[in-house]
């Protein structure tokens, strides 16, 4: 379980310092999604592939660890099966490239127009949900303050989305990364807690 732990925290941590890295060598991505920084054309795409691929290595590590550590029951199955939903999805997006990001002005109307941006979309789309749902979801069976923080976790994720739909250019790119920094961060904590816990049965 606490090799499950660390696996699910190691790949938060490449996950985020793979488009940190990204961002910092590339001057003013900060304004883009950051699908932008591995669409056709950039620079050092595989980088921030690596990254996705990694995070949905660590979701699927998260999923197994929290099946043994939680109690029995729907909220668990409901959790796990939405956190292996979101797996997926990073898997997806990590493989599937956009062939335009939606967030540059200069992709407008040229979206949506290949399978590969449509699989990234969809994966994306499974990966927020997963998380911002799974969390909602295993709110239910966690103890405190666990319970509280990932309940917290899921709503802001729901509210978040809706508001980084209507933040405009150009600062939809910060927007997004705060709003991943609160899906990762999350699936880091209880990864965090794995990996110096045998279980969730006693709160901090």
């Amino acid at each position: 379980m606490r090799l499950l732990g660390r696996i699910a925290v190691l790949g938060a941590i490449i996950e985020v310092g793979a488009w940190m890295l990204a961002t910092t060598l590339r001057p003013g991505s900060w304004r883009y999604n950051i699908s932008d920084l591995y669409a056709a054309g950039a620079p050092r795409p595989l980088l921030v592939m690596v990254g996705e691929a990694a995070f949905s290595f660590g979701l699927a590590a998260l999923v197994l660890g929290l099946r043994r550590a939680l109690p029995r029951g729907d909220h668990r199955t409901v959790g796990c099966a939405l956190l292996a939903l979101a797996s997926l999805g990073a898997m997806a997006g990590a493989v599937a490239r956009n062939s335009c990001e939606e967030s540059v002005p200069r992709c407008q109307g040229n979206t949506f127009m290949t399978t590969s941006d449509w699989v990234h979309a969809i994966g994306g789309i499974a990966e927020i949900l997963g998380i911002a749902g799974a969390a909602l979801v295993l709110a239910a069976t966690l103890p405190r303050p666990w319970s509280r923080y990932s309940a917290a976790t899921g709503g802001a994720a729901f509210v978040g989305l809706l508001l980084w739909a209507a933040v405009p250019y150009p600062w939809v790119g910060t927007a997004e990364r705060v709003f991943a920094l609160v899906l990762v961060g999350w699936a880091a904590a209880l990864g965090t807690r794995l990996a110096t816990e045998r279980s969730f049965t006693s709160a901090v």
